[in-house]
């Protein structure tokens, strides 16, 4: 009896999760809402990452949602924004063209901005703060969901470069030059409560938001992209709930639960090509996660990896499923297999 309410259980729990696919939208218009009537942007747009594709895709919000899609360069100078804001965490308010400060070339400036999409959408005369959608995790899965609630800008937030050009916010949007920068600031989240030498804690990124005004009269100030951070962050498990690998999660509680397993791991789709989005908190700065290289020939780059029970990223990290083994064997074979007790 007991194990039948567990199968009717882990039953429900997955047909609610895969319901949230299927209400993604409805979400992404709620938060939608609360980044324009809270914050009072003129415009938001939300982007989210595929992992399968490699490629980061504003999905909603803007007329430039379901035109503007990237892959995620590994190449820094070849990103876009979005992809370079997704793989480098930090919050970056730009007014006009966009000048990437890190390659100064003598020839030619570097820009991560769609010149088709800058001209399209007349973005020459936009003001925007683009900022991370992430979830920060312990070493065992557990969210931490409450991280924003006690932010503190002046101690946890730090303003590497803030360049304002005050001429570009008085000229007419006739006056303005196609590509004109008038304000560049960066803000980089500090999480020096979050560090510990015990245990790893780890950031997966999901995608990013953009939010801003049309033909500004002022600079964004640092308060106002603080507040978007915090908002963003006390949705971003929303969106989550309404991705393919949120759902994945669920299928492994699920499946722990029906067998009574200490632990579950499931591992979805295999990639050719895959750059990580998982990073991990350093120094109290979040930095690219590093990770132990295993021999080619023994690994199998999975899109998807989820975790169940005493899994952890750690665990994954130094014993990744193998090539040839059985979980190869069992998507080739169609069939399930097991290690029996007895064999060892």
């Amino acid at each position: 009896m007991d194990n039948l309410h567990s199968i009717l259980k882990a039953s429900y729990q997955r047909e609610n999760a895969i319901i949230k696919l299927f209400k993604r939208e409805e979400t992404l218009e709620r938060i939608w809402q609360e980044i324009i009537n809270n914050l009072n942007f003129e415009f938001a747009s939300i982007q989210l990452i595929h992992p399968d594709e490699q490629t980061i895709e504003a999905v909603y919000g803007t007329e430039w949602a379901g035109k503007a899609k990237h892959y995620l360069e590994k190449l820094p100078r070849l990103r876009d924004i979005q992809a370079d804001i997704a793989q480098t965490c930090k919050t970056e308010i730009i007014a006009g063209w966009d000048i990437d400060l890190r390659f100064q070339d003598k020839n030619r400036e570097v820009s991560r901005f769609d010149e088709w999409i800058y001209k399209q959408f007349d973005h020459k005369n936009l003001i925007r703060v683009f900022t991370p959608l992430f979830l920060i995790q312990d070493e065992s899965g557990k969210l931490n969901q409450t991280w924003f609630k006690d932010f503190n800008f002046t101690r946890n937030c730090e303003v590497t470069r803030n360049k304002v050009k005050l001429d570009w916010f008085n000229l007419t949007p006739e006056e303005r030059p196609e590509k004109l920068n008038g304000q560049h600031t960066i803000i980089e989240l500090c999480f020096p409560d979050l560090d510990s030498e015990r245990s790893q804690t780890i950031v997966k990124v999901i995608g990013t938001i953009e939010a801003g005004y049309r033909n500004p009269y002022k600079p964004i100030d640092l308060e106002q992209a603080v507040a978007l951070i915090k908002l963003v962050g006390k949705y971003t498990l929303d969106i989550y709930s309404t991705l393919l690998p949120s759902v994945l999660k669920d299928i492994a509680d699920s499946a722990r639960e029906i067998v009574k397993a200490d632990s579950t791991s499931l591992y979805f789709l295999i990639s050719s090509n895959q750059n990580s989005l998982i990073h991990q908190i350093s120094s109290g700065k979040i930095v690219e996660k590093s990770q132990e290289k295993m021999p080619e020939k023994t690994q199998i780059p999975y899109i998807y990896t989820v975790f169940s029970g005493k899994f952890g990223w750690d665990f994954l990290q130094h014993f990744p499923p193998r090539k040839d083994g059985l979980g190869e064997e069992a998507i080739r074979d169609a069939k399930y297999k097991f290690i029996d007790d007895s064999q060892k």
